[in-house]
């Protein structure tokens, strides 16, 4: 035994000592000791606890065993990460059993492209990387399974089966009467045998046996990962960084499954706002979602019931393939959307100048459908983010057996028939894009600057592609560099309006990741209320409005979120009236980030001696 192994038995003991003193209290107790008070004991008995169902996951999905101790230390970082904001009424065996299999999977994943990687190279793979043994894949149906089961049936396979405890101490993490844990705990077995039966598991009973016997739980976690997992987590809420206390693939799979849960919380956010304005819509008005109680309608004496027409249905909020959008303000020119639902009416894609490698797009259909797809590791239509995501992946040499285009993120939403009408009024009439001529605009700057256009700009190398089309016209439009060149030609005025469709576009995106309209609006109001004391001593600058949208940028560790307002007067692209930025965290009240008053002449970058303010 080398002195290293030593120190982690011997750390493995004291945490069993000192997590006997926690070991009769209840999950909610644990991660309140752990969230507020940081007993480290608190969360050893956390892991103690649960750890042989972790493991248990990581075992079955993973072959390599250093796989699953990779994976089994990032589920436990990502509890210590959450562990204040797991609710209480959420059984944690449950959330660990789904973080623990999003962990695994995305080490399966890894595993994998290594592989690809060493075989195209023509290196000898790992056998553990490319093994195909079907009692594995078996196990993993299994899993599988057992995460699309019911939660009534899923819990008590997990407590029994999986951590071994009896029906009487799982009625009491529950809440259920013991009888009820015994008939769910039967019933969900059956159910499971059933479903490996239909997903062509020949031996359903064995796999059954193996993993859910009642002495199933006995494969013990190895103690000095009990004790890494243990002494990790409280290093990181200590405050040191992950990659300083774990190894690079289990700081990559804790982030990795951290970004899932946010994207998964966002959009399931986008998803409730959306609800709540279709109810909003049925209702008559959007700030009144219950309509007040009427007495019902009754015949006229004498008037056969039938007689009476039924009330009509509410008008849709959303958009109808063909339909004709009449602006609310008087003299706006009415729009006709293409008669299928499936045509693009807005499409923006941003590229690198050379092609291929990653790239940005941005889809809005005739029925108000939004499709946004960015690269995988980004959250934002900036075009200076996607030259340094392009110059990083290109300086870590994207393995060749990567065919096509990198992996990238997908995120949905819908606008309605009014937003959607506010966007195209934008671009088609208030921007003019149908009678953008490229050559004009050439000519135009070849005139006012004695130069050819082009534009250089080492932060920037794409190019953008903008196409909008109605039931009767089509234009497209493509530029490179776009807001270098509205920078270096502010007086063209076609080019400033080109760049204003850009931002108006990316502001569909920024809207949809934040979670819909609403979030907007509240943090402009926390903005401006943050900026009193600025809006006193300059009070010719206006407040900022949700139409201010300039950037919205997620942590990577979903812990909060940054929205950007950007103020310009008369289509300045060099230099905001007034520009501030907020941190909106998941807990806790959002704070400034900066604020660039009229003068600095580099967006988002305070410059020396420009006043500022914080909060």
């Amino acid at each position: 035994m080398t002195s290293a192994d030593g120190s982690t038995v011997i750390s493995y003991l004291r945490m069993t000592v000192c997590a006997g003193t926690w070991a009769g209290a209840a999950d909610e107790e644990l991660l309140e000791g752990f969230a507020a008070h940081r007993e480290e004991a608190a969360f050893a008995a956390l892991v103690r606890r649960h750890g042989p169902l972790v493991w248990g996951v990581c075992r079955r999905l993973l072959v390599h065993p250093q796989d699953a101790e990779d994976a089994f230390q990032a589920t436990f970082l990502v509890l210590a990460r959450k562990a204040a904001a797991i609710g209480r009424h959420k059984p944690l065996a449950n959330w660990l059993f789904g973080v623990a299999r999003r962990a695994a999977l995305n080490m399966r994943a890894l595993r994998a492209r290594r592989a690809r990687h060493e075989q195209s190279r023509g290196e000898l793979p790992d056998v553990h990387a490319t093994v195909d043994c079907p009692w594995d894949d078996g196990q993993a149906v299994l899993d599988e399974e057992l995460a699309r089961m019911p939660a009534k049936y899923r819990l008590p396979i997990l407590l029994c089966g999986l951590e071994g405890m009896t029906h009487a101490e799982a009625g009491k993490h529950l809440g259920w009467p013991t009888g009820t844990v015994a008939g769910r705990l039967s019933r969900g077995r059956d159910l499971l045998r059933n479903r490996l039966v239909r997903r062509g598991v020949t031996a359903p009973a064995a796999a059954l046996a193996a993993v859910l016997a009642p002495d199933a739980a006995s494969a013990a976690v190895p103690p000095q990962l009990l004790a890494a997992s243990v002494r990790s987590a409280g290093l990181v809420t200590a405050g040191q960084s992950v990659a300083a206390v774990a190894s690079p693939s289990v700081a990559m799979l804790m982030r990795g499954v951290l970004r899932t849960m946010f994207l998964s919380k966002l959009l399931s956010t986008s998803a409730v706002l959306a609800g709540l304005a279709l109810m909003a819509a049925t209702a008559g008005t959007f700030g009144q979602l219950t309509p007040r109680e009427e007495a019902p309608l009754a015949a006229p004496a004498g008037l056969p019931r039938k007689a009476l027409a039924p009330p009509a249905a509410p008008p849709s909020p959303w958009p109808v393939p063909g339909q004709t959008l009449v602006a609310a303000t008087p003299g706006k020119p009415v729009i006709r959307l293409p008669d299928s639902a499936n045509t693009a009416v807005v499409k923006m894609v941003r590229c690198l100048e050379a092609g291929g490698g990653p790239r940005m797009v941005l889809t809005i259909y005739a029925d108000g459908r939004v499709a946004a797809e960015v690269p995988e590791g980004l959250l934002t239509l900036g075009a200076e983010e996607l030259t340094r995501h392009a110059k990083a992946r290109a300086a870590i040499a994207a393995p060749v057996g990567d065919a096509g285009r990198p992996k990238a993120n997908l995120i949905h939403g819908r606008l309605s028939a009014r937003e959607l009408g506010d966007v195209l009024r934008f671009v088609l009439h208030d921007q003019e894009f149908f009678d953008f001529d490229p050559a004009a605009v050439k000519t135009a700057i070849r005139d006012t600057y004695q130069s050819d256009g082009n534009v250089s700009d080492s932060t920037d190398a794409t190019t953008t592609g903008y196409l909008i089309q109605t039931a009767d016209k089509n234009h497209e439009v493509r530029w490179s560099r776009l807001t270098r060149a509205a920078w270096d030609f502010p007086n063209v005025e076609r080019l400033l309006q080109l760049h204003a469709v850009d931002q108006r576009l990316a502001q569909v995106f920024y809207v949809l990741l934040a979670g819909g309209p609403e979030r907007v609006e509240a943090a402009v109001a926390k903005t401006n209320a943050l900026l009193e004391s600025f809006y006193r001593r300059c009070p010719d600058v206006p407040p900022l409005t949700a139409a201010d949208l300039f950037l919205v940028t997620p942590a990577p560790d979903g812990s909060h979120m940054e929205f950007v307002f950007s103020h310009n007067k008369e289509k300045q692209v060099r230099n905001p009236q007034l520009e501030a930025s907020i941190l909106v965290p998941q807990d806790g009240e959002p704070t400034l980030g900066y604020v660039m008053p009229p003068g600095p002449r580099i967006r988002g970058v305070p410059l020396e001696g420009v006043p500022s303010i914080s909060k």
